[in-house]
C-alpha cells in the first residue's frame, strides 16, 4: 500500500472564523474539527463539574487540551476496581493481547497512567473501515501522551457488546483482487433484544469462506498454492486469521477484539467489552442511580442549545433520558423500567455510556467520528451534573482507497499528455470520490480524440440546421411536408449522435486498458452510494495488500494527529493499493 498524500476535501470547508465571544460566525462553513473545538473545555476543571469554558483558539489547540486533560486526569484517576481490571486483562491476553500490556494497565488502575478512549459496536469481520482508523488514532495519540507527559498511556477500544442492533453490524463489503466489490451477510436474524457480543464467533466464517473462493477464482490458482500471487496469499492470510479470532474470540466482541490482535500485532491497545460481566456487577449501581434519580431528559434539553451554540443540530432527544438503562439477562437485554430490584444487572444507553466510561477509565480524550461528536456535544449539563471529567474530543483519522493496480506506462504517458505534458496527478480530484460518475465521464471525454469528436459534432449541427432549412422550403410547397422533414430530422440527429457515442465508447474501452482500476471505481470507492469507510470491511486493505498496510496506516494516523496540532484543515489519507499480477508483478 502507498501513501499518495493528504486530499484537501471541498465538501469539507475551511475551518470556520470564530468571533471573540468563542460564538461561531453564522455566515461561516464549518469543520468538523474546528466545530469539536467550541465544544471542547478550554479549561478542564477538577472533577469536570464547573460550567464549560469555550475558547475560540486555532485548531491546533486541540492536541494541547488533550495535554492538560490527560494531566487533569492523573489527579482525577478511574473508578474501575483493580479487580476488575484483572479480570479485563486476562480476557485480552486470552484473545492474543501482548503481555507487554500488562504493566501498562495496571499503572493506569493505579492511577499513574491515562487513557485514550475509542470505541464502536462488534460488527461482523470486524466492522467497516472507520473502525480501523478509530483505534489507529487513538493508538498514536496515546502514544504522543506517553512522549510529551512522560506517563503511561494506552488507547481502550469499548466494545459495545451489549448493543442489540443487528441489523446496523449483520452486513459490510469486500472487495476482489480487480477492485469489484460484494455484500457479505449474516441473514440468521437472531431474537429481538439478543445483545450483538454473545452470538457465536463462528458465524463469522461462513460468507468470508466464499468471498476467499471468489480470490482463488480470479487469481486463476488454488487457494494456497506455491504459485498464487501475493494477492491470494493475502487473502489466505486474512483467511487465517479470521479463524484463529473465531477459535480465541469465542463471541462477537471477543472475536474483534482476537481479529485486531492478529492484523495489528504488537500495536498497543487494549479492549473492553461492555457485556462482560465484571463490568456489568461494577457498573450497575451507578446504572440504577444514574437512571432512577437524574433529571436525564431535562439535562438533554439544556444541552440542545449547547450543541446548537457549537454548530450542531441536537442527536439526543430527550425522552432518552426516560430509558436511559437496560436490563441486561444472559445474552439478552431489554429496557428497564426502573423498578426496583437489587439484584438486577444493568447496562447504559447512548446517553450513560460515555459517562460510564469517563467514570471508569481515566479518560484524556475520546477518538470519535462525526456521528459521535454530534451527539457528545449534546452532554455537557449530563456531565456537570454527574460530576464527571468531560474528556476533549478528537476527530479520528479519515481515508480513502484507491481501487487496486494502477496504470500502465501507455496510461501515464496519455495522462501526462492530456495534462500538456505535467506529470499526471498522484491523488484524482475530490469529484473522482464524491461523484464518480461525472469523473469518469470527464476522463472519458479527454481520452477521446478531440478532432474526431468536433467533426462528429459539427456533422450532426449542420444536417440539423440543413434540415431545418429544408423543412422551412418544403412547407411553402406542401404544409404536410415539414412534419415528413421534422421525422427524418429526429432520426438523423439520432443517427448521428452514434458516430459520437461510438467514438467515446472507444475511447472508454482504451481508457479502461491503460487504468484498469476505473472499471470498478464506482462501486469501490463508493459502495450503496456512501461512503467507502462507512461500507468496505476493515478487512479490505489487509485482504488486497497484506500485513504490510499496518505500518502505512498508523503513519497516516500519526500524520493526522500532527496536522491537528498544526492547525493544518481537515484531510483526508490517500492510499494507493497494488496486487501481483498472475505473471507475478507488482500493479
Amino acid at each position: 500500500m502507498r501513501f499518495l498524500g493528504w486530499l484537501q476535501d471541498e465538501s469539507v470547508a475551511p475551518a470556520a472564523r470564530m468571533e471573540s465571544t468563542g460564538r461561531i460566525e453564522p455566515e461561516a462553513r464549518i469543520d468538523p474539527t474546528a466545530k469539536i473545538e467550541s465544544a471542547m473545555h478550554g479549561r478542564i476543571g477538577s472533577g469536570g463539574a464547573g460550567p464549560d469554558t469555550v475558547t475560540p483558539t486555532s485548531t491546533g489547540a486541540v492536541i494541547e487540551v488533550v495535554r492538560a486533560a490527560a494531566r487533569e486526569r492523573l489527579c482525577h484517576p478511574g473508578t474501575l476496581s483493580a479487580a476488575t481490571g484483572m479480570e479485563i486483562l486476562e480476557w485480552n491476553l486470552a484473545r492474543g493481547a501482548a503481555p507487554v500490556l500488562e504493566p501498562v494497565w495496571r499503572a493506569v488502575l493505579r492511577g499513574e497512567g491515562v487513557t485514550v478512549v475509542t470505541g464502536q459496536q462488534p460488527a461482523l469481520l470486524g466492522g467497516p473501515l472507520y473502525t480501523l482508523y478509530k483505534l489507529l488514532t487513538a493508538v498514536e495519540l496515546a502514544a504522543e501522551l506517553e512522549r510529551s507527559l512522560g506517563c503511561p498511556a494506552l488507547a481502550v477500544f469499548w466494545v459495545v457488546g451489549d448493543d442489540a442492533d443487528f441489523g446496523e453490524v449483520s452486513s459490510t463489503w469486500l472487495p476482489g483482487p480487480d477492485g469489484s466489490v460484494r455484500r457479505v451477510r449474516d441473514s440468521a436474524l437472531p431474537p429481538g433484544g439478543t445483545m450483538i457480543g454473545m452470538l457465536p464467533a463462528q458465524r463469522q466464517l461462513g460468507e468470508l469462506r466464499a468471498a476467499a473462493s471468489d480470490w482463488a477464482q480470479a487469481a486463476g490458482v488454488p487457494m494456497g498454492s506455491a504459485k498464487a500471487p501475493a494477492a491470494t496469499a493475502a487473502a489466505a492470510a486474512v483467511m487465517s486469521a479470521v479463524a484463529a479470532a473465531v477459535a480465541a474470540g469465542e463471541d462477537w466482541s471477543g472475536f474483534l477484539a482476537a481479529l485486531m490482535f492478529r492484523l495489528l500485532p504488537g500495536v498497543p491497545c487494549l479492549f473492553l467489552d461492555g457485556a462482560h460481566p465484571a463490568v456489568v456487577r461494577e457498573q450497575s449501581p451507578w446504572v440504577r442511580e444514574a437512571a432512577r434519580s437524574w433529571p436525564l431528559s431535562d439535562l438533554l434539553r439544556e444541552g440542545e442549545a449547547e450543541a446548537r451554540a457549537a454548530g450542531f443540530e441536537p442527536a439526543l432527544v430527550p425522552s432518552l433520558g426516560e430509558r436511559s438503562a437496560f436490563h441486561l439477562q444472559g445474552a439478552r437485554r431489554e429496557t428497564w423500567n426502573g423498578q426496583s430490584d437489587d439484584a438486577l444487572t444493568l447496562g447504559p444507553n447512548v446517553v450513560l455510556r460515555p459517562l460510564l466510561q469517563d467514570l471508569l477509565l481515566p479518560n484524556a480524550a475520546t477518538v470519535c467520528g462525526p456521528s459521535e461528536v454530534r451527539y457528545r456535544t449534546q452532554l455537557g449539563p449530563v456531565y456537570r451534573h454527574a460530576g464527571i471529567p468531560r474528556p476533549p474530543l478528537v476527530p479520528r483519522l479519515r481515508a480513502v482507497l484507491l481501487p487496486p493496480g494502477q496504470p500502465t506506462e501507455a496510461g501515464r504517458e496519455a495522462a501526462a499528455a492530456a495534462a500538456d505534458g505535467s506529470p499526471p496527478e498522484a491523488i484524482p480530484p475530490v469529484e473522482a470520490f464524491h461523484d464518480p460518475d461525472a469523473y469518469l465521464a470527464r476522463r472519458t471525454e479527454e481520452a477521446a480524440p478531440s478532432d474526431l469528436l468536433a467533426q462528429a459534432d459539427a456533422l450532426r449541427l449542420r444536417t440539423r440546421d440543413d434540415l431545418a432549412a429544408l423543412g422551412a422550403q418544403v412547407a411553402v410547397y406542401d404544409a404536410g411536408l415539414p412534419q415528413m422533414v421534422a421525422s427524418v430530422a429526429g432520426k438523423a440527429d439520432f443517427q448521428l449522435q452514434r458516430i459520437r457515442e461510438g467514438i467515446t465508447a472507444r475511447a472508454r474501452q482504451r481508457l479502461l486498458r491503460a487504468d484498469p482500476r476505473l472499471a470498478h471505481w464506482r462501486e469501490f470507492v463508493r459502495p450503496r452510494d456512501g461512503e467507502q469507510e462507512r461500507s468496505l470491511s476493515l478487512l479490505s486493505p489487509f485482504l488486497l495488500d497484506g500485513p504490510g498496510v499496518v505500518g502505512e496506516l498508523r503513519e497516516a494516523a500519526s500524520g493526522h494527529l500532527r496536522g491537528l496540532e498544526d492547525g493544518r484543515p481537515a484531510a483526508v489519507a490517500v492510499f494507493g493499493l497494488s496486487v501481483e499480477t498472475a505473471e507475478g508483478r507488482r500493479a
